[in-house]
């Protein structure tokens, strides 16, 4: 695997372009010493929680409250618990989603009032079996890696991938289905920015993605919604919005 930029995945200059209203903080270990869990999320932990889980929990959870406060000021000290399923349980008001991968993190967060879910993912550049390309991709998501170099191949195989985390994400939580890596399709442009791995050079955009199956009330099979990603090296964050209206 190539050299990941100095600043982790998405979190160096620039970033994902979510839309007005939704915040993204992201960041590192050494966002850890500014970062205290609140008692009631330490107590999620268990008393066998190892390091690396204790260092990502919080730091997925610091990050999250530092998208909320800029939201509200008030919630600078809110205990940010675990609602059905594991996830984060949000502020009354709020909705948000959280991400950690390999000493990294990110959280987002908006105003419920103005979308009704978000999804955040962070991931490394994955070179796919073909095993793995049969149960992550759909055959139009496929057919689009045909002919690309291995690089280049490995970054929209991770989007895709990446970008179905984060629908999950903001979809699972408001409706309660679940959904596979075959129920949907991420409609990815077709020039994804590349950078330089040994470089903090990044790119960013925005993605589309479609619902093969039902994915609740309010979600037909068709449904289409929107995203973005940001690569820095071998990093890549990827984002997903479901707005109100």
């Amino acid at each position: 695997m190539r050299k990941t930029s100095p600043h982790g995945p998405g979190s160096g200059g620039g970033g994902p372009p979510f839309p007005p209203g939704v915040v993204l903080r992201r960041g590192g270990k050494e966002s850890l010493s500014r970062i205290r869990l609140h008692p009631d999320e330490s107590r999620l932990l268990g008393p066998n929680a190892v390091r690396k889980r204790i260092e990502e929990f919080t730091l997925g959870r610091g990050l999250a409250r530092e998208a909320l406060r800029a939201l509200e000021p008030s919630l600078a000290d809110v205990a940010i618990l675990r609602a059905s399923g594991r996830t984060p349980r949000w502020p009354e008001g709020f909705v948000g989603a959280i991400t950690h991968h390999r000493g990294w993190a990110a959280a987002v967060a908006a105003r419920a009032a103005e979308y009704r879910g978000l999804g955040v993912d962070l991931e490394v550049l994955r070179h796919p079996s073909p095993a793995l390309l049969r149960r992550i991709l759909r055959p139009g998501e496929r057919e689009a890696l045909e002919g690309l170099p291995e690089r280049e191949r490995a970054l929209r195989f991770t989007l895709v991938f990446s970008a179905k985390e984060s629908l999950y994400k903001a979809l699972n939580p408001h409706t309660g289905v679940f959904l596979g890596f075959q129920d949907a399709e991420i409609l990815a442009p077709e020039k994804i920015p590349l950078p330089e791995s040994d470089t903090d050079a990044a790119g960013s955009g925005r993605l589309q993605w479609r619902l093969s199956v039902t994915g609740g009330e309010g979600f037909p099979p068709g449904y289409t919604g929107e995203g973005c990603y940001h690569v820095e090296g071998d990093g890549l964050l990827t984002g997903v919005w479901v707005g109100r209206g």
